[in-house]
């Protein structure tokens, strides 16, 4: 969706109007990521004039809260492993997400195992 591609480009302010458009965060992917899972994940761009990674981490974080306040759904589990958006940040080595799930997401259960058996801290 729309809505993911932006929370996987990091882009803030798209993240922002799509939601404030009515872009629904329940959509999943094949694999089974919604947009709070896209969000948490980072990773390097080898683009010529990319932004860095800490960048994408503060950006990350800045979309998480987003998701968050508006209602996503912290326990979701993807399909392909059965992550959250916990395990994907840490993963991801995503530390900005992190502490933005655990600092703003009350109803997050870090006790949740994915299909190795590993929670995710």
């Amino acid at each position: 969706t729309a809505l993911m591609m932006a929370c996987v480009a990091k882009n803030v302010t798209a993240v922002q109007l799509l939601l404030e458009l009515g872009a629904s965060m329940s959509a999943v992917n094949a694999s089974g990521l919604n947009a709070l899972m896209c969000a948490a994940r980072v990773g390097a761009d080898p683009r010529p004039g990319a932004p860095t990674v800490d960048e994408m981490m503060e950006r990350s974080a800045a979309i998480v809260k987003i998701l968050l306040a508006h209602g996503a759904d912290v326990n979701a589990v993807e399909k392909a492993g059965g992550n959250t958006a916990l395990h994907l940040a840490v993963l991801s080595e995503n530390l900005a997400a992190v502490e933005a799930l655990l600092s703003n997401a009350p109803d997050l259960n870090i006790t949740l195992r994915n299909e190795a058996n590993n929670t995710a801290l």
